[in-house]
């Protein structure tokens, strides 16, 4: 989860313009751990620790519309990429790059009650794109699709999206953050 029981960011850094509500929705392991992420100014992001350079890492997280409709994954560095996901129709509606090779390889996958899982996978081995992994809250699919430099044109402050489940994976495999207790 994005926030943990403390109220704190887990293992996210450098907040921009966004408040955060844990505990604010049924995450898709039926639990209500899922946190709203809202925007305070035009700009709503935040950003993971770094994961250093020639490997290959797969970023990813559930994502549900309270209210907005594009997020945006980035992986940044010496060179920078974002992909943008249509979280109501279940697209990549923006990725400079390839849907099956390149640099950014993003996916979209449809989970019950409204949510999707989206993913980047980053291939350190061929480019610089070896800095820190971003999610953002997008207005347009291909307007500012870097959340630096300038806003994101984020005017709805009572609007957001809801988060659960980040994770970032050393290796070219997405994996599962569900845990399933079998033995009870």
């Amino acid at each position: 989860q994005l926030v943990n029981d403390a109220g704190q960011l887990a293992g996210w850094q450098n907040p921009n313009s966004a408040s955060f509500t844990a505990n604010a929705a049924i995450a898709p392991d039926g639990t209500m751990t899922a946190t709203l992420f809202k925007p305070t100014t035009g700009t709503a992001v935040v950003q993971q620790q770094n994961h250093g350079g020639n490997i290959t890492v797969v970023f990813s997280a559930f994502v549900k519309t309270a209210g907005y409709r594009y997020v945006g994954l980035g992986v940044h560095g010496p060179s920078s990429g974002s992909v943008i996901f249509d979280i109501i129709d279940g697209t990549v509606a923006y990725s400079p790059y390839s849907t099956t090779s390149g640099d950014l390889i993003p996916t979209i996958i449809k989970y019950p009650n409204g949510w999707f899982r989206v993913a980047v996978k980053a291939i350190g081995t061929t480019n610089q794109l070896n800095g820190y992994h971003t999610l953002h809250i997008n207005n347009h699919p291909t307007e500012n699709t870097h959340w630096y430099g300038g806003s994101n044109n984020l005017t709805d402050f009572n609007s957001g999206i809801y988060v659960w489940g980040i994770n970032k994976t050393e290796g070219s495999t997405l994996s599962s953050p569900i845990i399933l207790n079998e033995g009870n």
